[in-house]
């Protein structure tokens, strides 16, 4: 490992206590005992990639919306925040009008054709070049999202056991590869409705104490942030400068970027096709894709939010530059080693590992 992440571990050490370790052992165990479980159901490609189109649409839902979170939305989103403003909150309302035109176009033609892939649309337009290509470039950008995700889940765990990141990875990696190939996608999606139920308590849980913190006092320090403008979406000025273009966070290239992707992440990318697709009909994928986004942005909101009061809580003093917290995205991992309790400890880390791990096993499952 590089001396400069050795030495930004050392400034956010921590350690778990005994219950913190139980947790995350549990937590393990009850994945892999889902993956068991499920095995039994897992014989057809059918049911491996749609699971036989019977998981009702409000399970469905909480799976296309943890696959849009994972260790990224819990560290990098509050850390630019943090080191910014609120401009990533564009990206998230982009997907309304992208839900909308999923519901309208896509959904209808996968369900009526019955695709378990996606990429075999582009082969009965363009020949079997086109679904080669698509799908090979698609197995190569999830295997640089995965082990980014693994790599900053990892990195975070790695401050609080005294334990090489390498085996790390290599633990979260095994777990997740044998409840997703034991289980197929009914296995990920039961899955990622835990995960995302303990990913939602850890966020809310992280909301309420900073509240606590920065509202606090006759003079509240969220009142900071907003003098310093943290609360702001970006620059509402338009340029095709070069600097506005590439550099630049501003509204319009915010609104650009969270069209396209999103237009690429519900309309042609597996890992979320797949899961609107293992509902049994055209109106719980519809039904599906909605309770996605409608939890999806909450979330998204609660995690600047957190960003945002964690530059209120520590503006002012020098605890973080004591510490050797330079970065945005370290700051959030800092406040969880030193401000929470035992016991809460664990399940905030079980959730982010949880959120790394159903972004993961949706990626392992679609790219089979």
């Amino acid at each position: 490992m590089p001396e400069r992440v050795q030495a930004e571990r050392k400034t956010m050490q921590g350690s778990l206590d005994p219950v913190d370790i139980v947790i995350l052992i549990l937590y393990g165990g009850v994945l892999i005992a889902m993956g068991l479980h499920y095995r039994r159901k897992c014989r057809t490609a059918d049911q491996f990639m749609v699971a036989d189109r019977s998981i009702p649409a409000w399970a469905a839902g909480l799976a296309v919306m943890s696959a849009y979170t994972s260790s990224i939305s819990y560290i990098a989103t509050p850390g630019k925040a943090f080191d910014s403003n609120w401009h990533p909150i564009i990206f998230s309302l982009c997907i309304i009008p992208v839900a909308w035109l999923a519901c309208k176009f896509a959904v209808p033609y996968y369900r009526k054709t019955r695709l378990i892939s996606v990429y075999s649309f582009l082969e009965e337009r363009l020949g079997a070049w086109g679904r080669v290509y698509a799908a090979f470039s698609f197995l190569l950008y999830m295997v640089g999202r995965v082990a980014v995700i693994l790599y900053l889940v990892s990195l975070l765990l790695s401050t609080f056991v005294t334990c090489n990141i390498v085996v790390i990875i290599v633990i979260i990696g095994l777990i997740t590869v044998i409840y997703t190939l034991l289980g197929g996608m009914e296995a990920v999606i039961w899955t990622d409705v835990m995960q995302s139920a303990i990913m939602i308590v850890g966020v809310l849980f992280c909301a309420v104490v900073l509240s606590y913190r920065v509202f606090s006092g006759s003079e509240p320090l969220i009142n900071t942030a907003i003098e310093q403008g943290k609360f702001s979406l970006g620059s509402p000025k338009l340029s095709l400068s070069s600097q506005a273009l590439l550099c630049d966070r501003t509204i319009w290239v915010m609104i650009i970027f969270g069209v396209t992707e999103n237009l690429r992440n519900l309309l042609a990318d597996q890992n979320y096709v797949q899961k609107y697709c293992s509902v049994p009909d055209e109106r719980q994928a519809k039904r599906s894709i909605w309770i996605a986004m409608s939890i999806y942005i909450p979330l998204t909101i609660l995690f600047l939010y957190i960003g945002t009061a964690l530059f209120a809580l520590y503006s002012g003093t020098d605890e973080l530059a004591k510490a050797g917290v330079t970065k945005g995205d370290q700051v959030f991992p800092y406040f969880i080693a030193t401000r929470v309790p035992w016991g809460l400890k664990g399940l905030i880390i079980a959730a982010i590992v949880a959120a790394a791990m159903s972004t993961v096993d949706s990626a392992l499952n679609c790219s089979a």
